[in-house]
């Protein structure tokens, strides 16, 4: 265990940190010890074989947790909540003004807390390599949440639409090696996203389909109104075999400007008759097997890079595609 010190994680440094590092007999963090975080900012929980949950029942979290600007969670592989299960309804982080939260390598996590949109001050969410989480809470995220990265979390589904409504202010979306996600609900992507990028989900079909729960209408209504990824400005896209289309009704964000997509053997459509975003200035092709498919009225005046890999069945590329 060590306090003080210039600890450093991510972007964040603070002289007023925590680490509890490899205690083997620690099962959560008691009220005790709670005490003295009362004035800690960083706080890293890392290598606690036996830690099954972060608090305790009784505390006042509250009251303790004041300060804390960054918490993270690393190598807990029995931790299967942060909160008690019976806790989950009662608890509310209300007075607590975390920032940033990061759990990683937590084999045996279920679960993030129902109250996690209490967080009003939290801006980053990482969660990697959790490999038994299923769901994020269905009473959404924190509203300020301005960055998600997901990595290596297999058995999460798709995300509950008031994951994404609450979230009004979230601008960037990372999400790699979930084999449970094959697509996006178009109402799942809020309208400030700004930059969303997917490496190897190998179920992925589409990155927006209508989905299940909306109407044709409302679905209508939202593409007329450009309420969805109306400011997208960056789309990456990396090994998803299975990716079809990028949207069935051939549709991509008109703000786009940066669009890579790598490894994607059987996609042959971006957008519906070749017309992609006039603001689009960076189109990487790599592995496109089907060039011929799509290639037909392709013209982007704005662009500015285009990046040719691994397209052996490519024999020309006109001049008038960019003109």
């Amino acid at each position: 265990m060590q306090k003080g010190g210039a600890w450093r994680f991510g972007h964040f440094s603070s002289p007023n940190s925590m680490v509890v590092s490899t205690i083997s007999e620690l099962t959560c963090l008691t009220e005790e010890f709670m005490q003295g975080l009362k004035n800690v900012e960083d706080l890293k929980v890392f290598g606690c074989k036996e830690l099954i949950s972060l608090w305790q029942s009784d505390i006042g979290l509250c009251q303790w947790l004041t300060f804390l600007r960054n918490l993270v969670i690393e190598g807990c592989p029995k931790l299967v909540s942060l909160v008690a299960e019976e806790d989950q309804e009662q608890l509310q982080w209300c007075g607590c003004e975390l920032q940033c939260l990061e759990v990683r390598h937590c084999e045996s996590l279920v679960m993030l807390p129902q109250c996690l949109h209490s967080l009003i001050s939290l801006r980053e969410l990482v969660i990697e390599s959790c490999p038994r989480l299923i769901s994020f809470p269905e009473a959404g995220l924190p509203p300020m949440l301005r960055v998600i990265r997901i990595k290596n979390c297999s058995a999460l589904g798709p995300l509950p639409s008031a994951v994404i409504c609450n979230s009004t202010c979230l601008e960037n979306l990372y999400i790699q090696g979930c084999d449970s996600l094959m697509s996006f609900a178009r109402s799942q992507l809020p309208s400030t996203l700004k930059s969303l990028e997917i490496r190897s989900c190998k179920n992925l079909q589409y990155l927006l389909s209508d989905g299940e729960s909306s109407s044709s209408s409302s679905l209508s209504m939202m593409s007329e109104q450009g309420i969805n990824t109306a400011i997208l400005e960056h789309l990456h896209i990396y090994d998803c075999p299975s990716l079809l289309s990028l949207s069935p009704r051939g549709e991509l964000p008109a703000a786009l400007i940066h669009l890579q997509i790598k490894n994607c053997s059987e996609l042959t459509s971006l957008a519906a008759g070749g017309k992609l975003p006039a603001k689009l200035n960076t189109f990487p092709l790599r592995t496109a097997q089907s060039w011929s498919q799509w290639e037909r009225g392709l013209k982007m005046r704005s662009l500015e890079t285009i990046y040719i890999f691994s397209c052996g069945s490519l024999n020309s590329f006109q001049r008038a595609y960019t003109t």
